[in-house]
């Protein structure tokens, strides 16, 4: 599952219980928008795919790809490094 550019919510929950995605690619950025908030996942919303897929392999891209990115590697790392995949740049993941 190909999450793409969201924030953690209802639709990307029921699309996780439905279909029950065996790896599931996240933009863990957290991206922010002045006066909109988050574009795209944070450390937090991540924990939540985390826990709404158990199972599957969480594999977090787009941290430190753009100027507005609030979350870096390290933050993932710190707190979900147990559960999640974080690729440096130009790294293959074979699965």
């Amino acid at each position: 599952y190909l999450a793409g550019d969201t924030i953690w919510n209802e639709y990307v929950e029921a699309n996780i219980a439905e279909y029950k995605p065996d790896v599931i690619i996240v933009n863990a950025g957290n991206a922010q928008i002045p006066g909109l908030g988050s574009i795209i996942m944070s450390p937090e919303d991540v924990a939540k795919v985390c826990v709404a897929a158990p199972d599957a392999v969480i594999i977090a891209s787009h941290m430190e790809s753009v100027n507005h990115a609030m979350t870096t590697r390290a933050d993932l790392k710190a707190n979900l490094a147990d559960r999640v995949l974080i690729p440096e740049d130009g790294e293959t993941l074979d699965l």
